[in-house]
């Protein structure tokens, strides 16, 4: 029950891509940047985050590190 629900697909789309980046950045994977982009695009619909800009700065310089902490910051806001 549920899966229809646009809005339940969309939450459980973007905790999945969540889930793979921070894999990604977790091991310094370079896959990180679309997978990012990916992720940035989906929030977009919904959502602004400072963070998600921040984030996505972060991952272009692959500072993977910080890009962890934004993306912990965007999983807490949603």
């Amino acid at each position: 029950p549920g899966q229809n629900n646009p809005v339940a697909v969309a939450e459980n789309t973007v905790f999945e891509l969540m889930n793979q980046l921070e894999e990604l950045l977790n091991d310094l994977d370079s896959n990180a940047v679309s997978k990012a982009r990916d992720l940035k695009n989906y929030l977009e619909k919904y959502h602004h985050f400072d963070e998600l800009e921040n984030m996505m700065n972060s991952i272009n310089e692959f500072d993977f590190d910080k890009a962890s902490e934004y993306l912990s910051l965007i999983r807490n806001k949603i």
